[in-house]
């Protein structure tokens, strides 16, 4: 009788869990569709001259992200990137979409909710119910003109400059569109002026020259019709000063046809001589594969040219084998007709380290050597870094191993290197030979250290059309070194406030929790971390006992870390950015607000950036209703899209570089009537800040003063 009860019960629950599964929309790849609450009211509007332009009411608080689908006559026709909207929540958003509407049809929109922008979430998207038909008639319409004289700009690097379109009025945007030599299409960028920076966008594909061609839109589509595009420009090759490392590498290999390896060889040298740039160069080299192979192959090709004969690693330590070692890019810096080698011996004189934190220490000496014939020289400085693989001694644990590489002066630099597959080789890259020691970091409770495997860090970069498409790239490698000095702290004039142990969220496809004891100066803007094992791409949160901010850090593969407030309490309005963090005894500097930081925060009324910012990114501090005052840096270069858009309260920014160069469309888009714009530069400098960001687009009167 039991049992039949027992049959008879699991039966029904089988089916109600049978009826259930038809209604419910279960978890797939981690999102489960029911999460979200979609727009409704999705309407066109019907005002004279606003034609295209769209609204839906916003119905969930959730942080997530939004994107619009554009049908014609039932058949997809573009896909427009809106971001995250759910600071909107019940409120209406409104956007246009006149870029896209062009030509007699039916026209429809649907409004996406995901969790990020990758390919894969949006195809798994919660998605409203189509909109309402617009039907569109292009006759009686005027095209506008063409645009003429497409050219890159001689005074400004990867800037696209044309001429205006008459009448201008008419105008609402351009947008350029490049191509690559083989007339391939790289991206669509927009514009509201009759130029764009196009340098984000240059040498992301094996090409040796550019062009680019432009539209002129006008958002009144009952009168205008978009016009024809523009004759391709001239062709232009980026300098490789102007590029990140990894692509003025692969950009030196490219040239070689043309002038062959010296004189490009040379000219990288040059472009990478300052300290910065070659710590970048090496973060670069060592978090890409791909960019090691070019160096292997620029090494051939030099060493073939030049007469340069490199010769197998020597080794005199049992426990790195010389079989097992592997040396890239150590031609690039011999001279033309000689013969170079490394040799790796045992050190003569004792290294102190802290035997509290490692054990198990192997220490070695690496020396590069080179021979002209008549007498034999050491190399200890080079002009390219090169890349050492070396076998992990069986004594240490390949996840818990670190590389000390000591200075002149007695300090040294820990290196966390990759780790490849197998688990049996450790690869890392540097500038200079010295003694070397092989050490395992201790295990501790709460401190799980895994040092990564061997990848290939590739940046897609993001790209933007007209219709605001986005496609993102992220990247991830190895993490940057830093200075030691052994039993002392990295920081300076810190006093540090009351440390305890804080629970930090796991980092996606890195599933451990970590606990960090932290602290942060009083008098000084720096964080400091201890007993947390760090890699590329990781990040890392940190809570600050006196203010209660919560932020994330990101490590990038320079060796600075972009900040990111995760949370900021009601009774906190002045926000400090840090300049460095301190992990381990490593100072890294905070060089970018990242994308949407501070994106929505009513709270915050003052904020200070950090001297290390250099850039601050997209919709950074946007729709801040009570940011009022803002102090940037000295070292910024670069302020991204939207990064200040909407904070009609905003009166005073003070910005203390000289050196601004680049300033998003809209970035200080509807701020304060009248607000003051205090620049620390004068000359030159002040008129080409003042009209950088003019041209970004105002929607009131500014004043303009230097200091």
């Amino acid at each position: 009788m039991k049992k039949r009860f027992l049959k008879c019960l699991i039966c029904c629950v089988m089916a109600v869990a049978l009826i259930l599964g038809c209604f419910y929309e279960f978890p797939v790849g981690g999102l489960r569709a029911g999460d979200y609450t979609v727009p409704t009211e999705l309407t066109w509007s019907t005002t004279s001259g606003e034609m295209g332009k769209v609204s839906f009411r916003i119905n969930d608080p959730t942080r997530c992200y939004y994107f619009l689908r554009l049908y014609m006559n039932g058949n997809h026709r573009a896909t427009y990137g809106l971001g995250d909207l759910s600071y909107r929540n019940g409120d209406y958003y409104t956007t246009q979409l006149y870029t896209s509407i062009d030509s007699t049809g039916t026209y429809s929109f649907e409004v996406c909710m995901s969790d990020d922008d990758s390919e894969e979430k949006k195809s798994q998207a919660k998605i409203s119910a189509r909109s309402a038909d617009f039907n569109y008639d292009d006759s009686g319409t005027t095209p506008l003109p063409t645009p003429t004289n497409p050219r890159w700009d001689n005074t400004r690097d990867g800037y696209a400059m044309w001429d205006p379109v008459a009448p201008e009025s008419a105008v609402y945007y351009y947008g350029a569109s490049l191509y690559d030599d083989a007339g391939r299409f790289i991206v669509s960028v927009g514009s509201y002026n009759t130029s764009v920076n196009l340098s984000d966008y240059l040498a992301n594909t094996d090409t040796t020259g550019y062009r680019f061609k432009v539209t002129a839109y006008s958002r009144d589509i009952e009168h205008y019709q978009k016009s024809a595009a523009s004759g391709m420009s001239g062709f232009y090759t980026p300098s490789i000063e102007t590029m990140s490392a990894g692509d003025a590498i692969n950009q030196t290999f490219r040239n070689v046809s043309s002038g062959g390896f010296g004189p490009n060889v040379d000219a990288l040298k040059n472009a990478y001589s300052t300290d910065d740039r070659k710590e970048t160069m090496k973060s670069a080299i060592i978090g890409s594969e791909s960019v090691q192979d070019t160096i292997r192959s620029l090494e051939s090709g030099y060493a073939a040219e030049k007469g340069i004969t490199v010769n197998p690693p020597v080794s005199q330590v049992p426990e790195v084998a010389a079989s097992e070692i592997s040396v890239v890019g150590a031609g690039l810096s011999a001279t033309a007709g000689s013969t170079i080698g490394l040799t790796v011996t045992p050190v003569t004189r004792s290294r102190e380290y802290d035997t509290d934190i490692y054990t198990n220490a192997l220490s070695f000496n690496m020396s590069l050597f080179e021979e002209d014939g008549r007498r034999r020289s050491e190399i200890t400085t080079l002009d390219i870094p090169v890349v050492i693989t070396l076998p992990v001694p069986t004594s240490i644990a390949a996840d818990r191993l670190f590389i000390l590489h000591f200075l002149s002066d007695g300090t040294f630099e820990r290196i966390t290197p990759v780790i490849t597959p197998d688990g049996r080789h450790a690869r890392f890259c540097i500038y200079h030979f010295s003694d070397f020691m092989m050490v395992e970091q201790k295990q501790s409770s709460g401190n799980t250290p895994s040092n990564p495997p061997a990848t290939d860090n590739t940046d897609n970069g993001n790209r933007n059309d007209p219709g605001n498409q986005n496609n993102g790239g992220s990247s991830s490698g190895t993490t940057p070194s830093g200075r030691s000095s052994t039993g002392s702290s990295a920081s300076d004039n810190t006093n540090t406030v009351k440390t305890k142990p804080i629970k930090y969220r796991d980092v996606p496809g890195d599933p451990y929790t970590v606990l960090i004891d932290h602290g942060v100066s009083t008098n000084t803007d720096v964080v400091i971390l201890t007993n947390f094992m760090v890699k590329v791409g990781d990040t890392v949160m940190v809570k600050n006992d006196d203010t209660g901010i919560t932020s994330a850090y990101k490590i990038s593969p320079s060796g600075g870390v972009s900040y990111f407030a995760e949370d900021v309490p009601d009774d906190v309005d002045v926000v400090r950015v840090p300049d460095t963090i301190t992990i381990n005894d490593c100072k890294h500097p905070v060089t970018r607000v990242g994308n949407s930081a501070f994106y929505g925060n009513d709270n915050i009324r003052v904020v200070k950036v950090g001297e290390n910012v250099r850039s601050i990114g997209r919709d950074a501090f946007r729709d801040c209703k009570n940011l009022k005052r803002v102090i940037l840096p000295s070292s910024l270069v670069k302020i991204r899209e939207r990064a200040f858009y909407g904070n009609d309260r905003l009166m005073l920014i003070e910005i203390e570089s000289s050196d601004l160069k680049s300033i998003g469309k809209k970035a200080f888009f509807k701020i304060g009537d009248n607000a003051t714009v205090d620049i620390e530069a004068d000359g030159k400098e002040y008129k080409s800040i003042v009209s950088r960001i003019k041209k970004s687009g105002l929607s009131g009167e500014m004043k303009f003063e230097s200091y």
